[in-house]
C-alpha cells in the first residue's frame, strides 16, 4: 500500500496526538507517571508532532488543542436524559 507524501505528515500528527493524549489523561487525571521508555517516547513524540505542526504553520495553541482535545471530558455518563443532552 501506498501513501501520499501529503496524507503521510497528518496521519503522523494524528497518531502522535492521539499516544500524547493518553499520556496526559494517565498523568494528569489517572495520577499515575510515564516509566523511563514511555517518557523517552513522550519527548520524541513532542518534538516530532511540533515540527510537522510547525511547517504546517500552526500555533502553539493550535498543536495543544489538538493534543489536548478530549483528553480530559471523559467523564462517566449514565444514560439519563440530562446525560445524553451534554
Amino acid at each position: 500500500m501506498t501513501t501520499s507524501l501529503a496524507t503521510a505528515p497528518t496521519e503522523l500528527m494524528r497518531r502522535h496526538a492521539s499516544i500524547l493524549r493518553d499520556y496526559a489523561h494517565r498523568v494528569f487525571i489517572d495520577g499515575g507517571s510515564l516509566d523511563v521508555d514511555e517518557d523517552r517516547d513522550r519527548i520524541r513524540r513532542v518534538n516530532e508532532f511540533r515540527a510537522t505542526g510547525t511547517s504546517f504553520k500552526l500555533t502553539e495553541k493550535e498543536m495543544v488543542k489538538l493534543v489536548l482535545a478530549g483528553a480530559f471530558g471523559r467523564k462517566a455518563r449514565c444514560g439519563c436524559p440530562t446525560c445524553r443532552g451534554r
